[in-house]
């Protein structure tokens, strides 16, 4: 995947309050543990349009697409809407769980741009790992997204989208995701950083992870409308 620092804030608030007299910038990876929080984009009552914010800082915002038209089902940009500049871009292989991402402002990326994040089957008893790779010069860093349920990462025995990011050259998890389930209802989950990462991880790791959770929910939106009478779903 291309070099990629973290982004600056392009628009840290909500344009329709009052601007901060000088914008941050977070141009250097981040160094210590941190943690992200995804909210739904509140632009409208049907929006499917996400904000990941640190604190109260919005970071990226992450648009959803389903048109036939459209080459990418997920674009991530920079700041609070999709004004911003575009940072990467996620793409679903029909009839295959692996996905295709491509980090980068180029809007239109063609075949040899694109990386594939492939799905390793867990099998019965295990759980499916999506792998993909981040090169940092001469250095490649292998990773992969799969399910946890580990209590101690702070996921949820019955969670069906708790995710923990995995270091496989190291062995060690090196983000989780959360997904929340009580409180604030914009608030969909938090990705903590348990370790300091370069900025192209984080974009990449984020690519994957919300690809993960949009297959699920494009999945559940199915069921519901085959069964829309069954209670749950």
């Amino acid at each position: 995947m291309s070099n990629l620092e973290r982004p600056p804030t392009y628009s840290s608030i909500d344009p329709r309050q009052q601007k901060p007299s000088s914008t941050s910038s977070a141009t250097t990876p981040q160094d210590s543990e941190h943690t992200l929080t995804l909210h739904r984009a509140q632009d409208h009552a049907r929006s499917t349009g996400i904000h990941i914010k640190q604190a109260s800082t919005t970071l990226y915002y992450v648009g959803h697409y389903n048109n036939p038209a459209q080459s990418s089902d997920i674009i991530l940009y920079a700041g609070y809407d999709a004004l911003g500049p575009w940072l990467a871009q996620l793409r679903f292989e029909q009839y295959s769980k692996d996905l295709r991402v491509y980090v980068g402002d180029l809007k239109s990326p063609v075949k040899d741009d694109w990386d594939v994040v492939r799905c390793a089957d867990g099998g019965v008893f295990g759980e499916d790992e999506w792998r993909f790779e981040c090169r940092s010069g001469n250095t490649k860093t292998r990773l992969h997204w799969t399910r946890t349920k580990d209590s101690r990462l702070g996921a949820s025995r019955w969670g069906l989208r708790d995710f923990k990011l995995v270091d496989e050259g190291r062995d060690v998890v090196v983000a989780v995701y959360v997904e929340k389930h009580l409180g604030e209802r914009a608030l969909r989950g938090s990705v903590r950083f348990l370790e300091g990462v370069e900025g192209r991880v984080e974009v990449a790791g984020l690519m994957v992870l919300l690809g993960l959770l949009d297959k699920t929910r494009r999945f559940m939106g199915s069921v519901r409308r085959a069964f829309p009478n069954v209670n749950g779903w």
